[in-house]
Formats: structure tokens, C-alpha cells, sequence
């Protein structure tokens, strides 16, 4: 550590010690290289920001210095690998090159995101109703056996949505929790954090049960739209309860990651936000985004693969959110791997399929495609590359996460033979397999829409990706027909989106050039409107979607 002089006293803080690591990484509070300037700070194109906190050690202002003005072999080797892969990381992923944010020669890209009707969709959606605000003596509280069976279909049908609790630690939990119930304790008496994960959990749960599941539930009240409601309220009320906006916990977390299931069919798009912002301040803050996070009592609540599955929740909720502004959580702001498979976690496949089958291969996939598609829409606003290459280069990568998928999750699956049997056992497996497909040809519509100006006016240059979009927008539409699901298994939010936007695609072209919907198309956007019929009970989403799709085809 060196001395300084020349500084105000005034202004610096009294310490221990020195620290090493650079100002910018520690404020974020994220690892650092300890390097001047550090990788990270190359990487966010701030190297020349980069810099050592001065303190006050034991009354003296100090800067942390190396011990020798001299570098070893050593660490010019490890400079030397840095470096390398940070040019590497830029050669596989050319949508984000170094200094991306102060590049002098930034190509400014005259696009529109996101179309007009999706933003009318979402403006129209929004609710302008106050949530529901509830007392204890409010709360309809299921029986254990509702209860117990609630928990279940979570476990089966939404936890490798989500990812933000640990089964059967979970079910241990709410075990616990209906012996206590059971025994006379009141809800005013018990965790208010854990009542809020509850509450999420079984508001989520009977958003994609179908009518048989719900009445063979012998739930305690038979409207199950008011009975969502009134959970989802004790949710949120519960969150108040135990103030959560001052005691950063991981409950928290874990209940805004359940209820992002929610949040849009409800069109509750401000509270949406709002919650999405806090759980991201909250996760940042306790250390979910650090992958070396000490298992402290902040983090105990789940394994350190859990921390990360629950992590990437986040990012993927973030980054794959509609038309919204970017989100608040940028790469080098945190160092969590993708998740894992276990191993030991893997289910077996039918007699004669030999494939390795885990919820979290979903997980994994579904993060592939929010980091290409996050890193593709920054690019469009730090862009150093044409408008061209930045779309042929993300198609690429979307296409490369494609090809890549595990074979049940392939949009060309498996033999008919197996994979009935193995959908038998599994019955998660088909609609993951329908959710990731719609997800990947959802956002490769997305990426090769920006040029759709430039094929209008230049048809010749730009008309491979209005091929693109063209047959994606179809590709969906086919799979909303073929590809069957129960309706409440498609009663997300995100589902009706997808459908909705190639189908205003496939609109917007045909009438811009003039022509009459085709026969064909009209009768099969009919049918994508009869499709996301049987959800409007449950999906705002779908509900406005049916509206704004009927006028444009009359």
C-alpha cells in the first residue's frame, strides 16, 4: 500500500485495509480480478474508470499497490490468458464487442423493437383496478388434503418453472405448517415470508389446473378465478406483513419469482414491474448473483445449485419480457454458471429410449435464449455492426441453442412410438418441449422483424429474413394446432403472446402490400383466436389479444 497526500482527507472513508479489488466492482458487489484495469471493467468498456479505492488505514491515506513496481512471469501470463479471453468471448459473440458503450463509431439503428399492436396489447391489458387488498379473517384457506395435492402439482407441473424452492424440502415445510394449522396456531402467528411462498405457490398451481383438476381438489370455494385472486392478494399481503421492502430475504425472492407466473394474466403490469425490480435489488443485494457466495444465513434457504436455478429465473423473467425497456441486470454484473443437470436427478426413459431427461435441461435452454436475445437487443443500441449482421449473427446463435437441444425437447422429438410412452410417464415433457419450441421461434421472429423497414424498401437486400419471419409466424401457428395441450396447460401469458404476435405479423404483411387475408391465413388465424378462446377466462393476455386479432381479420 502506498500513501497519498494530495487528496481531502474530508472525503474518504476509515478502514481496515487497502482494498484491492476496483472501486466499480466493489460497489456492485461482484468478484473482481483485482487487476488494473480489471476484466470486467474491460468487458463493460470501462477500463479507463477503472481504479483502487483510496482510504484512511490507521489514520495514513493508503491506495493498494502490488508489492513490486515489477510484474512476475506469472501474472503477465495470466494478464496474457485475460486478455485472450476476452477476444475469444468477442469472436464467438460479435453482437458485443469490447468498449460496446462508448465506441466512437457506434452505428445508431433506426428500428422499432416492437411493433405498435404489442404495445397496444399490453396498454389495453393493463389493469386499472386497484389488487385486492385483504384482512387476515379474508384469506380462504384450503383443507390439508386440498392443500397436499396443491403442493404436488407444483412439484410436478410448475417447480422447473420457476425453480425457486427445493423438493421434498419443501413439502417438509408444508407439513410443518398444516400440523401447526391443524393444532389451532393462527396465520397472524406464523412467518409472514413463508405464508407469502405458500400463498404464491398455490396461486400458481391452479393456474394451469384444467376444470377435472380443480373439482377433484374439493377446493373451498367453486368460483377458482376469486379463489386465485384472494390467494394471490394473501401473497402480496404477506410480503407487506412482514416488510420486505427493509428486510432483504430470500423468501422474498422466491415468492416474486412464483407470482411472475402471475402477474401478467392478472394485468397487473405496474405491480409486475415494480416486484421484478425489487426482487432483483434484493438478490443482488444478499448475494444470489455471486456464485462464490458464502452460505450465510441470508442464502440458507436453498443450495448453492438451487441459489443458481433461482438466480436464472430471474434473468430469464428479465430478459425475455416483452416490450419493455432493457433490464436492470447486465453480464458482467454477476458471475452465476448456468444451471447444472444432476446426474443423480435424471429420470429414466421408456423401455428402449436411452436419453438423458432432467426439468432443468428447460431451465438451461430457456437461459441459452435470454442471453441471445438480451446481448442481441443491446447490440441494437450500442451497435458497432450493421443492422444486417447483428440479425444474421443472433439467428445464428438462436439457431445454434436449436440445434442443440436435448432429443425430447427437439422439435423433432423422438420416435411416435416412444415418445408416447414416454410422455406416458413424463406428461411435463410435452408441453416443455411445446413451451421451448414457441419461446426459440418466438424470439427468432423478433430478431429478424427489426429489418422489416429495410426489406419494404429493399426487398432484393433484405428479403431472406421476411422469408424468416414469414414461415416462423407460420411455424407457430402450426404448432398452436398440432401440438396439443390441455387449455389450462397454455393459459400463460407468455403463450398467447407468441401466438399473437405471429399472427400480427402475418396481418401487417399481408395488408401492407395491398392484398386481401388470404383465405388460408385468415382461417388459420381463426383458429389461433378459437385457441386462446379457451384461456380468456384465465389470461388477460388472451383475453385482449382475441379482441384487438377479431377486429384486424374482419
Amino acid at each position: 500500500m502506498m500513501e497519498d497526500s494530495s487528496i481531502d482527507r474530508s472525503s474518504l472513508r476509515t478502514t481496515q485495509r487497502a482494498p484491492r479489488s476496483c472501486k466499480s466492482c466493489a460497489s456492485r458487489k461482484i468478484k473482481c480480478d483485482k487487476a488494473i484495469p480489471c476484466s470486467r471493467c474491460v468487458k463493460r468498456g470501462e477500463a479507463e474508470s477503472c481504479f483502487r479505492e483510496t482510504v484512511i488505514v490507521r489514520g495514513q491515506v493508503k491506495i493498494a499497490r502490488d508489492s513490486s513496481g515489477q510484474r512476475s512471469y506469472d501474472e503477465i501470463a495470466q494478464e496474457n490468458a485475460r486478455l485472450r479471453r476476452i477476444v475469444d468471448e468477442n469472436a464467438v459473440y460479435p453482437l458485443l464487442a469490447v468498449n460496446t458503450r462508448i465506441s466512437s463509431s457506434r452505428i445508431h439503428h433506426n428500428v422499432d423493437e416492437f411493433d405498435k399492436y404489442e404495445r397496444l396489447l399490453f396498454e389495453s391489458s393493463a389493469s386499472t383496478e386497484r389488487s385486492p387488498r385483504l384482512n387476515l379473517e379474508d384469506i380462504i384457506l384450503p383443507s390439508r388434503k386440498c392443500s397436499n395435492s396443491l403442493i404436488e402439482y407444483d412439484k410436478e407441473w410448475n417447480s422447473w418453472v420457476h425453480y425457486a424452492l427445493e423438493y421434498p424440502k419443501f413439502e417438509e415445510e408444508h407439513d410443518a405448517f398444516m400440523n401447526r394449522i391443524d393444532a389451532g396456531t393462527l396465520l397472524a402467528d406464523l412467518d409472514p415470508f413463508w405464508l407469502a411462498i405458500y400463498f404464491s405457490v398455490i396461486t400458481a398451481a391452479i393456474l394451469t389446473m384444467d376444470t377435472d383438476e380443480l373439482l377433484a381438489l374439493g377446493l373451498p370455494s367453486v368460483d377458482h378465478r376469486q379463489l386465485q385472486l384472494n390467494w394471490f392478494g394473501a401473497a402480496i399481503m404477506f410480503l407487506h406483513r412482514a416488510d420486505f421492502m427493509s428486510h432483504f430475504r430470500l423468501e422474498t425472492v422466491q415468492t416474486i419469482a412464483i407470482l411472475g407466473m402471475s402477474f401478467f394474466n392478472f394485468g397487473n403490469h405496474n405491480l409486475n414491474t415494480t416486484m421484478w425490480a425489487c426482487a432483483v435489488s434484493i438478490a443482488t443485494s444478499i448475494g444470489l448473483n455471486r456464485d462464490e457466495a458464502e452460505d450465510g444465513t441470508l442464502l440458507r434457504g436453498l443450495s448453492k445449485e438451487g441459489r443458481c436455478r433461482l438466480w436464472w429465473t430471474i434473468v430469464i423473467c428479465q430478459w425475455l419480457s416483452g416490450p419493455y425497456p432493457l433490464s436492470q441486470i447486465h453480464e458482467d454484473d454477476f458471475d452465476v454458471p448456468l444451471p447444472s443437470v444432476d446426474v443423480s436427478g435424471c429420470v429414466p426413459g421408456p423401455r428402449g429410449v436411452q436419453i438423458q431427461i432432467h426439468p432443468v435441461q428447460y431451465h438451461i435452454f430457456m437461459a441459452r435464449t435470454a442471453i441471445v436475445y438480451n446481448r442481441f437487443r443491446i447490440a441494437l443500441r450500442h451497435g458497432r455492426l450493421p443492422l444486417e449482421e447483428l440479425v444474421r449473427a443472433a439467428d445464428g446463435q438462436l439457431a445454434e441453442v436449436i440445434n442443440t437441444l436435448p432429443q425430447h425437447l427437439s422439435p423433432e422429438g423422438i420416435e411416435v412410438d416412444e415418445e408416447d410412452a414416454l410422455n406416458s410417464l413424463y406428461p411435463w415433457i410435452r408441453w416443455q418441449r411445446v413451451d421451448v419450441t414457441l419461446v426459440l421461434l418466438h424470439h427468432r421472429l423478433l430478431i429478424n422483424r427489426v429489418l422489416q423497414r429495410a426489406w419494404r424498401v429493399e426487398s432484393e437486400r433484405c428479403g431472406w429474413a421476411r422469408s424468416v419471419c414469414l414461415q416462423t409466424a407460420k411455424d407457430i401457428l402450426w404448432i398452436s394446432q398440432n401440438w396439443e395441450l390441455p387449455a389450462a396447460k397454455r393459459s400463460q401469458w407468455a403463450v398467447a403472446l407468441n401466438l399473437y404476435v405471429a399472427c400480427i405479423f402475418l396481418i401487417d404483411e399481408s395488408k401492407h402490400r395491398d392484398l386481401d387475408i388470404s383465405i388460408d391465413l385468415r382461417s388459420e388465424i381463426e383458429k389461433c383466436i378459437t385457441y386462446m378462446d379457451g384461456t380468456r377466462s384465465r389470461n388477460v393476455i388472451a383475453d385482449k389479444a382475441c379482441e384487438i386479432l377479431k377486429d384486424l381479420v374482419c
